[in-house]
């Protein structure tokens, strides 16, 4: 079975992360409790984008990027849920009071979206997106043992922009890692 997290877009506050389910590829079937998730606490307004969910042994690990109550720092937060619930909206819980990941280095600005993770040799890799779309958006990398906690691996990005009249030029974009079966990484 495959399954689709995608988002709603384009109503601020209340977008939130949805789920889908197909067994082609081709047709897909909504989950019944859409939207699945959508984050609590004074740290956030509500808002859930770009879904990126890991499977660890017996739970699913959401990763999905929100924003700070006055609109303008976008930071990414975290929920679990077990994997034998199907993913349904009572099945996650949001781990901590507060973002797994802040914008915090210069080149960061007021955004932190687009977490793309994979695990290598116990080692928790987040590539993500710095600064928003178009604004110099460049890709850099946090590391974790647990998924929880976060540590940068560099104050520079991994994929900076490319340069002036580059097909780069203002932006690296969202990154995608994955990790094949005979360990090379993608």
């Amino acid at each position: 079975e495959i399954h689709l997290f995608y988002q709603t877009y384009g109503n601020r506050e209340k977008d939130a992360i949805c789920h889908a389910r197909s067994s082609d590829g081709i047709r897909f079937r909504k989950n019944d409790t859409n939207p699945i998730f959508s984050p609590t606490g004074d740290w956030n307004i509500g808002r859930a984008i770009d879904a990126e969910v890991v499977l660890v042994k017996d739970t699913a690990f959401l990763y999905w990027a929100t924003r700070d109550p006055s609109f303008e720092k976008q930071m990414i937060g975290l929920a679990t849920a077990p994997i034998v619930k199907g993913f349904d909206r009572g099945s996650w819980t949001q781990i901590g009071s507060g973002p797994r990941l802040r914008p915090e280095l210069t080149w960061e600005k007021n955004c932190i979206e687009g977490a793309s993770v994979a695990i290598l040799d116990g080692r928790w890799l987040m590539f993500y997106a710095g600064a928003y779309n178009s604004e110099g958006q460049q890709i850099g990398l946090a590391t974790s043992r647990d998924g929880i906690r976060w540590e940068r691996y560099s104050t520079f990005p991994v994929l900076p922009c490319g340069e002036e009249n580059a097909w780069n030029a203002t932006e690296s974009g969202h990154p995608g890692v994955f990790v094949d079966d005979d360990g090379t990484v993608w």
